[in-house]
């Protein structure tokens, strides 16, 4: 009667943990391209969209913490606090684009703590102790493909179809195709590929085929993008899940 037990208490945490590095990768989006960007004036016309985004950021971030609560210490702290900092700059910088600081240099520094904050969340959510190899570095490929799928889709519900529709496609599949790479670089034997190929189908193969076909057809990205977000978060679901089962 406890063998089924463990896996059903292990969808809360994997669930988390993908909700939370999904929100990371967001707010690493967001808060690099205003850095870059300045007070230039397309981030101006973008000041929705990085509202909404700092604020679905800020909820999905929010939601890792019963994933870090599992976490042994010492990484547990570490993690939680690089959690609480994230929150707290991804805050920030929402109230920022309410109420702007023209030329002033604070929401640069802000946004490069956030992101410094957000991927080094993501980073100690990984306990070492017997963690597979490149374990880090695909975890924040995940993440970073998670936010940008959100961020693609909500570009995509603001400005559906041509010229945006198909434009992120090619970064946006890099991405998984980094994230994938990575992810089977660091299983081995048969039975690992076997594994993975569920949780690339879900990163890659079914992202694909929904936006590739926006070069014939721009008028399906309100569509495509959200299915393709959706798909990515599955696809994280899969991989903790997967992690899970192996560690355990």
């Amino acid at each position: 009667m406890s063998a089924p037990a463990r896996p059903a208490r292990a969808w809360l945490p994997a669930a988390a943990d993908a909700l939370g590095s999904t929100g990371a990768g967001l707010l690493v989006w967001l808060a690099v391209s205003g850095a870059m960007l300045g007070s230039a004036a397309p981030v101006q016309q973008l000041a929705w969209l990085r509202m909404g985004g700092f604020g679905l950021g800020l909820l999905l971030v929010a939601c890792a913490l019963p994933a870090l609560w599992t976490l042994p210490a010492p990484w547990r702290g570490r993690a939680v606090l690089a959690w609480a900092l994230a929150l707290a700059g991804a805050g920030v910088l929402l109230a920022l684009q309410r109420w702007p600081l023209p030329g002033s240099p604070w929401p640069a520094l802000v946004a490069t703590a956030t992101t410094l904050c957000a991927l080094a969340m993501v980073a100690a959510a990984q306990d070492p102790a017997g963690a597979p190899p490149l374990a880090v570095p695909t975890r924040l490929a995940l993440a970073l493909l998670g936010g940008a799928g959100v961020l693609f889709a909500l570009l995509a519900l603001r400005w559906p179809g041509a010229p945006l529709a198909a434009a992120p496609a090619p970064a946006f599949l890099l991405l998984g195709v980094l994230a994938v790479a990575l992810r089977l670089a660091g299983r081995h034997g048969r039975a690992g590929l076997r594994g993975s190929l569920p949780v690339a189908a879900l990163l890659l193969l079914l992202p694909a085929l929904l936006v590739l076909p926006l070069y014939a057809w721009p008028g399906w990205s309100r569509i495509a993008w959200p299915a393709a977000a959706l798909s990515v978060l599955a696809g994280l679901l899969a991989e903790r899940l997967a992690r899970a089962g192996n560690d355990g």
